[in-house]
């Protein structure tokens, strides 16, 4: 019952924003996903009476990284192994079937309460410039600046201002993962020992990929910092090497 009151007040007095992006032919990528194609096979001119009736059909392929999505947990792997499951992942992979466990029906509905983190307000500019890292110092700021506070169950969105380049400059938002800024690896370390003292649920960013080179095996949900190895490798329920 309590829930279902929390659920209630989320829908009735908190903000609701749209995060999704536009699908478009064209639309940025990773250079190692295939690019979203579209095209209309049945337009409503083709019917032989479409004054009278009509319908449209269209065809579409996109990688499974396109877009506003959210990565299952059995994107990353370490040691051949992914979160959640000890047992080794290359015996459970095929090209016909797919990555068959840690898939994204073991990621259960997600209802929480979002927090953004103005990196560049904070920083006094319109957006982090390329291989620019926010620091645990940005996101202390950031949380004074804005008067709020990540408690238990949160969700964080961390704003670096690149998605200014998602239709400025396409080209832009396809640059190698060193980069794109976001968050490096003490900041990541930083954010994952967060979620274990303030119970964070997921950390996200604007980028087209949140975490920069180097780190090691960050399991990502939404591409989610935390937790990752081999720092929080007990906690990722991976047993410890031999």
């Amino acid at each position: 019952m309590a829930l279902r009151k929390e659920v209630e007040q989320a829908f009735t007095q908190a903000r609701i924003y749209d995060l999704s992006v536009e699908f478009y032919v064209g639309m940025p990528r990773r250079m190692t996903v295939p690019p979203f194609s579209f095209s209309l096979i049945r337009a409503h001119g083709d019917a032989p009476d479409p004054l009278r009736h009509s319908s449209a059909a269209c065809l579409f392929s996109m990688g499974g990284h396109t877009g506003t999505h959210i990565d299952a947990f059995n994107h990353i792997a370490e040691g051949g192994r992914v979160y959640g499951h000890p047992e080794s992942i290359f015996e459970h992979e095929s090209y016909g079937s797919g990555v068959l466990i840690g898939a994204i029906d073991e990621t259960p509905p997600i209802l929480r309460r979002g927090i953004l983190l103005d990196i560049p307000r904070v920083r006094g500019v319109d957006f982090l410039g390329p291989k620019d890292m926010a620091t645990p110092d940005d996101f202390r700021a950031a949380e004074q600046v804005e008067n709020v506070q990540v408690r238990e169950g949160d969700v964080v969105l961390v704003r670096t201002g690149w998605m200014h380049w998602w239709t400025e400059d396409p080209q832009r938002c396809n640059a190698p993962v060193d980069v794109i800024p976001g968050v490096g690896l003490s900041t990541a370390e930083w954010l994952a020992e967060l979620s274990f003292r303030r119970g964070l649920v997921l950390s996200q960013g604007d980028p087209m990929v949140f975490v920069s080179r180097p780190i090691s095996a960050l399991l990502l949900l939404l591409s989610l910092v935390a937790p990752f190895y081999p720092l929080f490798r007990k906690r990722m329920g991976i047993p410890a090497e031999s």
